[in-house]
């Protein structure tokens, strides 16, 4: 039953997920709405197996879920099971809907339900769903944000818990009619305790863990634990923690080694209602018990069933040896600090867990992914990018599985190889594997290859999913599509949260370039040479908006300064391109841009969309080179 449809006083919306009554609006769980469904559409008594069948067929449950789902339905239809006016129970027969039931056949083109003639008015309303978004400190451990960045680690998982079970019947059910699902959206707090920085070094890493087990299922939307570390002032109170984080649901827990227990808190936020408070006995010497442990009960309480592929990432575990697996969080939590010198630290560690399991084919797709981000600190590509391909295909060779390897790979097919045929194979099979993976990547990807549309959501998906820790990235992708307000905005809110971010100050000041704010495009481009004096993107592109300004001499000592950059660390053309183009230096533009793309450090939307190169796109010789380089041609 895809229609809307009444029961009693309410008026159902399946595809919603909500339930209305007198301009009241209720949304409930996808799994509560499809109980709703069958036993509306039964009419009748329908026993607790058919429902279980019917609803999470081929599914991991727990026993009572069902139970959980009747209280749930009963709570937002306001429902009373000892007087119920909706939902009974029958005694060892199952459930049965006692409130008169009527489809709602057709929609008018204001898009509200038409009821069969004579029969009473129904109101509707729209649900909006909540938004999803997701305390920096210095740890010794962990902290994935390689999901920012290289967008979407999701590494580690369990075996599943003996209070699970599987529900496999020995047909296949077909199926009752689902909604789309609306997912609910979690934040795992960083587990406390009072026993000093180890313990709580601890705590970080098993709030880590269990971040990335629960984000294995498609019905929750998790915030990465870098984002929850930004919170610094909430992340003891769950309640304010949920709030700043916006989030549905918080998980927090405190740890107690020396008496071996742990106590879990699942709260949901737009009540503060605790869904579970539960004291657990349990050796803390492995992480990967205690997630053994935890991960069920918190699905459960969440009333969160797998389905079979699910089930089978879940089970799924990337090393079986802890201090590997220690290993490689600690090399992500260096690999997403600023300087290069946690980049290194980041390597070594990726080093150490693939020496401890050498079939550890996810620290190898780490590791491709790190020596990556060297191109950011005067690395050169011809340094970085063969050792980033040989781990990415020792982590293939291992495992064709594992997405993040996919997406790495078609990382450097797109922005080093510029083999888009190669690109949109490998962002194509890291989808089938995983379709959280390679959003901003892949949105780049698209963009080039004349899709914009499609990359905007692309972009926007992940920007959805972390819309804090990395807004240069998406904002990146607005100044290439020229939506200068909206690159601002982002930029502005970011640097709100980051004063520090070199990069951000960067692009802000391209974009008031663009916008004609050329005052405050120069304060930008100060504030990130301050903050880093020797970043050969600021020096860039401060030239060129001195180039285009009239200040031919400034631009010319931002020219000299890049040159003596050169002989310190690696300087890519693009930047004296940048200079030469705004000086009106067409050739010699060209020449840095020919340069740079030899070097493999000259990005495909760069050269296609940067709109500091407009002066260039007629010229007969920048035409020939862009088909030389098989960029995809912008429909005329």
């Amino acid at each position: 039953m895809d229609s809307d449809f009444q029961v009693g006083d309410w008026l159902v919306a399946p595809k919603l997920n909500s339930l209305s009554s007198n301009a009241k609006t209720v949304r409930v769980e996808p799994k509560v709405m499809q109980v709703l469904v069958c036993l509306a559409e039964a009419g009748d008594v329908v026993s607790k197996d058919v429902l279980m069948r019917k609803v999470w067929a081929d599914t991991f449950v727990t026993d009572d879920v069902l139970t959980r789902c009747i209280s749930e339905l009963r709570k937002a239809l306001a429902d009373d099971p000892k007087r119920p006016q909706y939902v009974q129970t029958i005694p060892k027969g199952g459930y049965c809907l006692i409130a008169p039931v009527q489809l709602l056949e057709a929609r008018n083109r204001g898009g509200k339900a038409l009821a069969p003639a004579g029969s009473p008015p129904a109101t509707s309303a729209a649900v909006e769903p909540k938004a999803k978004t997701g305390r920096h400190r210095r740890l010794t451990i962990l902290v994935v944000g390689a999901a920012v960045l290289a967008v979407g680690v999701y590494w580690m998982v369990t075996r599943p818990s003996s209070r699970l079970r599987v529900q496999q019947p020995a047909t296949r059910a077909v199926p009752a009619p689902t909604a789309p699902r609306l997912r609910s959206s979690v934040a795992v707090l960083p587990f406390t305790s009072h026993k000093g920085a180890e313990e709580d070094d601890f705590g970080v890493e098993v709030a880590d863990a269990l971040t990335t087990k629960l984000s294995e299922s498609t019905h929750l939307v998790v915030t990465p634990t870098s984002t929850v570390l930004q919170y610094s002032d909430q992340v003891q109170d769950p309640a304010a923690a949920g709030k700043a984080l916006k989030v549905d649901y918080v998980l927090a827990g405190e740890l107690d080694r020396s008496h071996h227990n742990v106590k879990v808190q699942v709260m949901r936020i737009r009540d503060g209602a605790p869904l579970l408070v539960n004291t657990l006995n349990q050796k803390f010497t492995n992480i990967f018990d205690l997630e053994d442990s935890l991960g069920p009960r918190i699905l459960y309480d969440l009333m969160v069933t797998l389905d079979h592929e699910e089930a089978q990432r879940f089970r799924k575990r990337y090393t079986e040896n802890p201090e590997a697996y220690r290993a490689f969080l600690e090399a992500h939590y260096f690999m997403n600090k600023p300087q290069k010198e946690d980049k290194l630290k980041s390597i070594q560690y990726f080093q150490k867990a693939v020496a401890l399991d050498p079939k550890y084919a996810m620290a190898y797709a780490g590791l491709s992914d790190c020596y990556m981000r060297l191109g950011n600190h005067g690395v050169a590509p011809s340094v970085f990018v063969p050792k980033s391909r040989a781990a990415v295909m020792k982590a293939l060779e291992l495992d064709d599985t594992v997405a993040y390897a996919h997406s790495m790979l078609g990382r450097i097919a797109f922005t080093y190889d510029w083999d888009f045929d190669r690109a949109g194979h490998e962002y194509q099979r890291t989808r089938e594997l995983e379709p959280s993976l390679v959003h901003v990547w892949f949105g780049t990807y698209l963009l080039v290859e004349n899709k914009p549309a499609e990359g905007e959501q692309e972009t926007q998906k992940f920007s959805d999913f972390l819309p804090f820790a990395s807004s240069s990235y998406f904002a990146q992708y607005y100044f290439w599509l020229r939506r200068y307000d909206r690159a601002a905005e982002m930029l502005q809110k970011q640097l709100e949260r980051r004063p520090g971010s070199v990069s951000a100050h960067v692009l802000l000041g391209s974009v008031y370039e663009q916008q004609g704010r050329n005052t405050e495009a120069l304060a930008e481009f100060q504030k990130a040479r301050q903050l880093s004096p020797e970043e050969p993107l600021a020096a860039g592109a401060l030239g060129h908006l001195y180039a285009a300004t009239g200040k031919t001499a400034d631009a010319l000592a931002m020219f000299q300064e890049l040159n003596h950059a050169s002989r310190h660390g690696y300087v890519s053309p693009f930047s004296k391109a940048l200079i030469d183009a705004g000086l009106g230096r067409k050739n010699e533009a060209i020449d840095e841009l020919e340069k740079a793309f030899e070097e493999r450090s000259l990005l495909p939307p760069a050269l296609k969309c940067d709109p500091r190169l407009d002066n260039l796109r007629g010229e007969p010789r920048f035409q020939d080179f862009i088909r030389r380089t098989a960029l995809p041609q912008s429909p005329s």
